[in-house]
């Protein structure tokens, strides 16, 4: 998740709870999530106060892996060159592990299959 907001409605008013009619209360839903997630934000976030990340974080699921990329002087949109750099070597790793390493590691190949699991040298990148 990148800059995400507790709900709609908190971001110009935070009363502390959802308001009936909120189409977006994350907040409320981070809970039901079953997958690992990574949250970016930046702290100097003008738009989407840097508190909504937190909350967030702290609303996941224990069982659930998180991340988190929260970078001092990062706003919503507009950040450095290096700064991008950094993201995304970290969305790259966060998929590495998550994503490549279920599909090609934690599957346990078939009784009829004799084939071995292929190795990080054998995988071919789009």
């Amino acid at each position: 998740m990148h800059s995400p907001f507790t709900s709609v409605y908190r971001v110009v008013f935070d009363w502390g709870f959802t308001v009936l009619g909120d189409k977006f209360p994350n907040i409320d839903r981070v809970r039901d999530i079953q997958c690992p997630v990574l949250l970016v934000h930046g702290q100097d976030d003008a738009i989407v106060p840097f508190k909504h990340g937190q909350d967030l974080q702290g609303a996941l699921p224990e069982k659930i892996q998180s991340e988190t990329f929260f970078v001092k002087g990062m706003g919503h949109n507009a950040f450095e060159y290096h700064i991008e750099v950094m993201l995304m070597s970290k969305v790259s790793s966060f998929l590495d592990y998550h994503v490549l390493a279920r599909r090609l590691w934690m599957k346990k190949p078939s009784k009829k299959s004799k084939q071995r699991r292929p190795t990080t040298t054998q995988v071919q990148t789009a």
